[in-house]
């Protein structure tokens, strides 16, 4: 928009005062303002094992101008790629195949219509070592120590 500004009672750094009449006017053209603050943070992330999915909750982000979120993984906890870009009212996300016995990591940022996205905020999730390798290794272990001890009451 162009807007005037007017300049009256200009006093020079002496001090002298210069007739302005009713003043000075100039028009110029504001410049456009560029958004570069990204959306406020979602809160409360959490990640937990639900089976043998992993379900991501949190609290949408308070940020009117979040158009989106994004879920970012990491087996490193140092580089992340994307896993997944919601809608910002999603407050929960399932994630499945993952291998057991591996730590992972999740950040979620929000995004806002200019493209600026917050810097994120990351939980973490270990997976605990199950598979049929471990439960065959589990079964043969309490067969075997269910062996062990009938043999030694025979043996008494």
């Amino acid at each position: 928009y162009d807007y005037i500004l007017s300049i009256m009672n200009v006093v020079t750094v002496a001090g002298a005062a210069i007739d302005s009449g009713d003043g000075i006017e100039f028009q110029a053209k504001t410049l456009e303002l560029i958004d570069v603050i990204p959306p406020a943070e979602v809160t409360n992330f959490l990640a937990r094992l639900e089976g043998s999915l992993v379900r991501l909750t949190w609290t949408i982000s308070v940020s009117e101008d979040a158009i989106e979120q994004i879920i970012y993984q990491s087996s490193d906890g140092a580089s992340y790629s994307e896993k997944v870009v919601l809608t910002p009212l999603v407050s929960e996300f399932e994630v499945s195949d993952l291998i057991a016995g591996m730590t992972y990591w999740f950040k979620i940022t929000s995004r806002d219509s200019a493209g600026n996205e917050s810097a994120g905020v990351v939980t973490q999730i270990t997976l605990p070592e199950t598979g049929p390798g471990l439960a065959l290794m589990f079964g043969l272990s309490a067969i075997g120590t269910f062996v062990a001890s009938r043999r030694k009451k025979r043996s008494l």
